[in-house]
This record gives structure tokens, C-alpha cells and sequence, in this order.
């Protein structure tokens, strides 16, 4: 009996007596993300290049770039110049691009990678994309590096010419088209 009383009392206590819970817990885990690369160019505002009778004509455009990479690479394709923006008009010759002088890129803090250069040689005549009804001139691919801590944010200055040479050329305005291509 006393057995029995014993194990009476163990049973007893066994449903009796609460059940000790954790009262806290954690656990860990682990997230991620990826950071795509991205990059944005904006243009700078219609170029005024003045009058001229004949000679070269410089076209100087400052390029706004944001990467989020060092190194970015660039290539222009710009259009000969056309009387009343008209590039389809073929009964007045445009003022053709100077593709015997190439084009210079400068970035405002970087250089071209491998100390290259930062002249653009221009391909032939309709090498490049149309613009709209403009067809272009595309000049070489050239790869910077910029000196800042891990981006290229910054101005890129693009010099090229156009070359006026015929004296009897008729009298207007004359306007092309010029794109910059920035890729990584």
C-alpha cells in the first residue's frame, strides 16, 4: 500500500505540477540582394555654333553621366548639318561633319583606360544609327576609368567639327543631330 501511495503521489504531481515553457526564443536568417548596374546620360541643351561663311565649326557638348561602376565606355554618332532641320532634304547639300579630324571625350575626373586615347576617330558616312530621319557618323568606342570611389558620376565633354567649305552655300540655319552612347 505504501507503494501505491507512493506512485499515487508521483502521478499526482506529474499533472499537478505546471509545465516549465521557454519564454523566449530567435532564430537567424540570412537575406540578400543584388545591385544591378545602372547608368543614365543626360544632354545638354541645343548648341548655338554661332555664323560662319566657311571654315571648321566646333561643336563642344558637356554630357552629364551617372554609373554606379568605375569604368563606363562611350561612343558618339552625330549628323552632318541640314538646312531647316531637314535631314531628308536633298536639293541643299548639308554641311558635313569633319571626319578627318576625329572627335575628343573628356571626362571631368577620369582618363582612358591603358593611358589610350581620347580621340574617336570617325568611320565613313552613314556608319552609324539614324537619328529620327538623320543619318550619322559613328566614331570609335572609347573606355574610361573614373577617379572616383566607385562610380563614374560626373561631366564627359565631347569636341568635334564640322567643316564649311563651299563659299556659295545657301544661306539659313542649319542643324544635325548628335548621340552619345555610354554602355559598361
Amino acid at each position: 500500500m505504501k507503494r501505491l501511495s507512493i506512485l499515487a503521489v508521483v502521478l499526482l504531481a506529474a499533472f499537478v505540477t505546471p509545465a516549465l515553457a521557454d519564454t523566449t526564443a530567435n532564430a537567424v536568417a540570412s537575406v540578400y540582394l543584388t545591385v544591378n548596374p545602372a547608368i543614365s546620360v543626360l544632354p545638354p541643351p541645343a548648341l548655338n555654333m554661332g555664323t560662319i561663311q566657311t571654315g571648321n565649326v566646333p561643336a563642344t557638348l558637356v554630357w552629364t553621366i551617372s554609373a554606379n561602376q568605375e569604368a563606363v565606355s562611350f561612343f558618339l554618332e552625330a549628323s552632318d548639318l541640314f538646312k531647316g532641320d531637314d535631314c531628308s532634304n536633298t536639293t541643299v547639300p548639308p554641311i558635313p561633319l569633319n571626319r578627318l579630324v576625329p572627335a575628343t571625350m573628356t571626362a571631368q575626373f577620369g582618363n582612358p583606360i591603358n593611358s589610350g586615347s581620347n580621340a574617336a576617330i570617325w568611320n565613313g558616312p552613314a556608319s552609324g544609327a539614324p537619328i529620327g530621319a538623320c543619318p550619322t557618323t559613328l566614331g570609335t568606342t572609347i573606355r574610361f576609368e573614373s577617379s572616383q570611389a566607385g562610380d563614374f558620376s560626373q561631366t564627359l565633354t565631347t569636341a568635334f567639327l564640322y567643316n564649311q567649305a563651299n563659299f556659295q552655300q545657301t544661306v539659313g540655319q542649319y542643324s544635325g543631330k548628335v548621340r552619345l552612347t555610354v554602355f559598361f
